[in-house]
């Protein structure tokens, strides 16, 4: 009843639903993920399609290259994306599962799971590159990683949650996973990493801490073992950007020459370097002269310029009674064009010797 007169007591008004606060562990991924993105944008200079000597420069994952000392790769690749519809897709999930882990475990343990299972995840690729060598990057063996966490937790208190809330629950981990399935048939996914990220998520979801269930001893070296990864994966992204900014020059032997590439060409085989999806540097001595032709400055030396192949560049220069070689072929990316290209020639004219 109410009295327009005022004269009767008024019946409290009910309270306001509380308003759910932004998730800032989720947040802060998805802003992190949104920087690399624009990154990869403005070193590729395109916005609408993804440079792949951009996704490389800024820490892709690829197995020659962190064998060869790129150890911080295997962090940087869980922040970046192949094109719109990789990063798209994936900021979804990760706001659709990552903000209800939160209220799950809290924002701590979430970073920590996304840190752990996106460092499983890349090194179960890493292992599946190491026979089939591939650019691999994105957010989405993390993402498996806390489906496989949330689905262990769901075990643990398979006694005590709601059905309703169960039932949310396992709406959320179906489409994530639909979701990432459907993604799968527009490009190639690295299945190894899905994988490796679900199994790890699994495992520490078993063994993390949560104030819903007893103590156990193995459950506080578990909290600092995923903060430490978060750490470990912060050191990796840092580590991501100095490279970006400047590439270190790398060695190259073989086909008794040796001589020092630039930062972005990785050694796949002796006297052989790649700049993944974009380039092949070729190094050599040979035992015969340069072929007659007009002679180029470079390096410090003389060298005689000539096209061997529609696409395959050659430089050769007089060593003793036979000639070095360096071939530059199938690249029609900036770096290898106009100042850029000679640049990167030079760097290895200048260095290029023969080896012992």
């Amino acid at each position: 009843m109410t009295d327009p007169f005022g004269g009767l007591p008024q019946p409290p008004a009910p309270p306001a639903p509380p308003r759910r606060r932004l998730p800032p562990a989720t947040t802060a991924l998805i802003g992190l993920c949104a920087l690399a993105f624009a990154g990869q944008a403005i070193l590729g200079h395109d916005l609408q399609v993804i440079d792949p000597v951009a996704l490389f420069r800024m820490g892709a994952n690829f197995a020659p290259a962190i064998l060869d000392g790129d150890w911080w790769r295997l962090g940087a690749c869980v922040f970046l994306h192949i094109g719109w519809l990789h990063f798209l897709s994936n900021m979804f999930s990760l706001w659709y599962i990552a903000s209800e882990q939160e209220m799950i475990f809290g924002s701590n343990l979430t970073l920590g799971f996304f840190a752990a299972t996106g460092l499983a995840s890349s090194l179960a690729a890493l292992g599946w590159g190491l026979s089939h060598p591939a650019i691999v990057a994105g957010a989405s063996g993390a993402i498996f990683g806390l489906l496989g966490a949330t689905v262990a937790f769901l075990f643990r208190i398979r006694s005590r949650i709601a059905p309703q809330e169960r039932a949310e629950i396992r709406r959320r981990l179906f489409v994530t996973f639909l979701l990432n399935v459907a993604v799968a048939f527009s490009f190639p996914v690295s299945t190894a990493a899905h994988l490796g990220g679900l199994f790890a998520g699994f495992v520490l979801g078993l063994l993390a801490p949560h104030r819903a269930l007893p103590p156990r001893f193995w459950q506080k070296p578990t909290r600092w073992f995923v903060i430490g990864c978060v750490l470990v994966l912060a050191s990796m992204a840092g580590a991501a950007v100095a490279r970006a900014v400047k590439p270190k020059p790398r060695e190259l032997r073989g086909n008794g020459a040796e001589a020092k590439i630039d930062g972005l060409f990785i050694p796949v085989e002796p006297g052989i370097a790649d700049l993944p999806g974009a380039a092949r540097l070729r190094i050599s001595r040979e035992k015969s002269p340069p072929p007659a032709g007009a002679g180029v400055q470079m390096g410090g030396r003389t060298w005689v310029r000539d096209q061997v192949e529609k696409d395959v560049e050659r430089l050769s220069t007089e060593d003793g009674s036979g000639s070095l070689v360096i071939e530059l072929g199938g690249c029609d990316q900036p770096i290898c064009k106009g100042d850029s290209g000679e640049k990167l020639l030079d760097l290895t004219a200048r260095s290029l010797r023969a080896s012992p």
